[in-house]
């Protein structure tokens, strides 16, 4: 179908449908004026704004990690110098092998 019969289509069929009076008068000329006086949009208010929204969550977040890592029992000393140590002498037993 071409273009520019639909688009006579869909005028003709908004032309059949009658007037509401239940829209008030010149209802879509304030619409517009109020969309093109949108004015220029603060970036740093907004920023602001984002953040102080994103600050409860955070802090949920960071109280349930308090009560996690309270309920959780710490590894011991010994048991994480030894992760430590292995962890910082596996490259030097690869290279042991490489040569």
């Amino acid at each position: 179908m071409k273009w520019s019969n639909l688009e006579q289509a869909l005028f003709s069929a908004a032309r059949r449908i009658p007037a509401d009076d239940r829209v008030p008068l010149a209802f879509e000329k304030r619409i517009m004026s109020r969309l093109s006086s949108g004015g220029a949009k603060d970036l740093i208010s907004m920023w602001a704004a984002g953040l102080w929204r994103a600050a409860g969550p955070c802090l949920g977040v960071m109280m349930c990690l308090v009560v996690w890592s309270a309920v959780i029992e710490p590894p011991s000393q010994d048991h994480l110098a030894l992760d430590l140590e292995s962890t910082l002498l596996a490259p030097l037993d690869e290279i042991g092998e490489i040569w």
